[in-house]
């Protein structure tokens, strides 16, 4: 997905930025950009949902996306477990962003929590397998 097709949620520190004020002015005006003969820019090959979409109705949607870009997670599968069935603790989600976690559970990670149970359906579609997961 490309931040120029589908409305982007950006970090507090990149809120205020010239690009960031452009992309959402492109948005609201309903203005798409397009170069014919040159497939520029590429968007990021993305695996999974982005976590954008359950983002974007929130107060402090930018807020979590500065804290999930800290953690690199974009996807709602990153929350997920590997047959996407159950969500992750805290202690266990170092599978999906490839670090150990230090500390106490923070406040963002259960909000999250909670928005990805608020949100998901019997239609929402995961894949069988996350792919974000280490499967042998």
């Amino acid at each position: 997905m490309s931040i120029l097709s589908q409305l982007p949620v950006f970090p507090t520190i990149q809120t205020y930025t010239q690009t960031c004020q452009m992309i959402l002015a492109l948005h609201a005006l309903g203005l798409q950009t397009s170069r014919y003969g040159d497939n520029w820019p590429l968007p990021k090959e993305f695996i999974g949902t982005p976590i954008n979409q359950i983002l974007l109705d929130h107060p402090k949607a930018s807020y979590f996306k500065e804290k999930l870009n800290n953690h690199k997670v974009f996807s709602v599968e990153q929350f997920l477990n590997a047959t996407n069935t159950e969500l992750l603790e805290w202690n266990n989600f170092h599978h999906n962003i490839k670090k150990i976690p230090r500390g106490r559970c923070p406040h963002w990670f259960h909000t999250i929590q909670d928005l990805i149970a608020g949100t998901t359906n019997p239609s929402s579609i995961f894949s069988q397998l996350n792919p974000h997961t280490l499967t042998s």
